[in-house]
C-alpha cells in the first residue's frame, strides 16, 4: 500500500501579493497563525519563564541578566523584557522552528534560516513591587528604533527578518507595536538617549513624519514579520494586563559569522546561577516565593 505524504509547507507560502507588501512595506500581519490553545498554552509558558527567572534572582540575590524589569515613578514594577530564551524553554526553541515560520522565511530570505535572536516582549505590570530585585527608573516603552542599529554593532548583515508571535490582545492601550512602512530600505543614524538610569538610542525624531505611523493593534494569535531595518517603536502599557509579543529573528544561514553571537554570553553568564538556584530548591534552602498574578 502506498502512504500519501503531504507538503504541509505549501498551506505556509506567503502569496505573490503578500511577498509584494512585504517587499513595499517592511513588514506583515498574518491573521489566525495559532489555535486558541496555542496561545494558552504560550501564556501558560510566559508564566513559567517569569516565575523562574524571578525566582532565581532572588535565590541568588542579583537581578538575572536575562530579565529587564523596571520601576515606573508611581513606585510600581513592569516586566519590560526577557532575552533570551530558547535554551530555558524548550516550547519556544521547537516553536521557533515551526515551519509556519520558516516557510516564509525561505522564500524571503532565498535560503534556509538561522535564528540569531529572541526575546520576549512582556509589558506585564506587577500588583506589588518585587523586594530584593534591583530595577531602574523607567518605563516599558520601546524607542523610536531600527533593530539593525544594535545588530550591526555584533557584525551582522541587514538582512536579518523578524517575527512577532502575538500573546495578547494589543489594543492602542496597552502599548502595540508602532511602525512606519517603508523605512527598511536604508540604515537611519541613531541618537544616543538616557531615560532615568536606562540608556539606549533612537531615531532623532526629526528624521521621521509621525503621519506616516500605523498602530499595529491586532488580536491574540496574530503572526507579525518585519524587516530588520523597519523603524519601530511601541508605547508605554496604560493597562493592568500584559502585552506580551514573543519575537524571533533570523539570518540566512550565509551570514558569516556565528549566528548566536549577540546572545550567547548571556546565556553562559547565567548557566551557573540558574544552576545553582534548581540545587538550593532541591537541597530545600530556598522555596519560591513570586507567583505570576492571576489575570482577570
Amino acid at each position: 500500500m502506498k502512504h500519501l505524504t503531504l507538503d504541509t509547507t505549501k498551506h505556509f507560502e506567503l502569496t505573490p501579493e503578500q511577498i509584494s507588501t512585504f517587499q513595499n512595506s517592511g513588514y506583515l500581519v498574518l491573521p489566525d497563525k495559532f489555535t486558541k490553545e496555542e496561545v494558552h498554552q504560550m501564556q501558560l509558558e510566559a508564566n513559567r519563564l517569569l516565575e523562574f527567572l524571578i525566582n532565581s534572582s532572588l535565590a541568588n540575590h542579583r537581578r538575572s541578566g536575562r530579565l529587564d524589569i523596571k520601576q515606573l515613578p508611581s513606585g510600581k514594577h513592569i516586566i519590560r523584557k526577557i532575552q533570551p530564551i530558547v535554551d530555558i524553554s524548550p516550547k519556544f526553541s521547537a516553536l521557533a522552528k515551526d515551519e509556519r515560520l520558516l516557510t516564509p522565511l525561505r522564500q524571503l530570505q532565498g535560503e534556509e534560516p538561522a535564528l540569531m535572536e529572541e526575546k520576549f516582549s512582556y509589558k506585564q505590570p506587577l500588583p506589588e513591587p518585587i523586594e530584593g530585585i534591583e530595577v531602574h527608573l523607567a518605563d516599558d516603552r520601546f524607542l523610536l528604533h531600527q533593530d539593525y542599529n544594535y545588530h550591526v554593532q555584533h557584525g551582522y548583515r541587514p538582512d536579518i527578518l523578524t517575527y512577532g508571535v502575538v500573546l495578547d490582545d494589543c489594543t492602542l492601550e496597552s502599548g502595540p507595536l508602532r511602525v512606519w512602512p517603508g523605512t527598511h530600505r536604508e540604515l537611519i543614524p541613531h541618537e544616543t538617549v538616557t531615560i532615568g538610569n536606562y540608556r539606549s538610542y533612537q531615531v532623532p525624531e526629526s528624521l521621521i513624519n509621525f503621519q506616516d505611523a500605523v498602530d499595529i493593534t491586532v488580536p491574540r494569535g496574530t503572526l507579525l514579520l518585519f524587516h530588520d531595518l523597519l523603524v519601530h517603536s511601541s508605547s508605554v502599557n496604560r493597562t493592568q494586563q500584559p502585552r506580551r509579543i514573543l519575537f524571533f529573528s533570523y539570518c540566512p544561514t550565509s551570514t558569516p559569522i556565528d549566528f548566536d553571537t549577540r546572545n550567547s554570553p548571556t546565556r553562559v553568564a547565567e548557566l551557573s546561577y540558574e544552576s545553582r538556584y534548581q540545587m538550593l530548591k532541591e537541597q530545600g534552602l530556598f522555596t519560591d516565593t513570586f507567583r505570576v498574578p492571576v489575570l482577570t
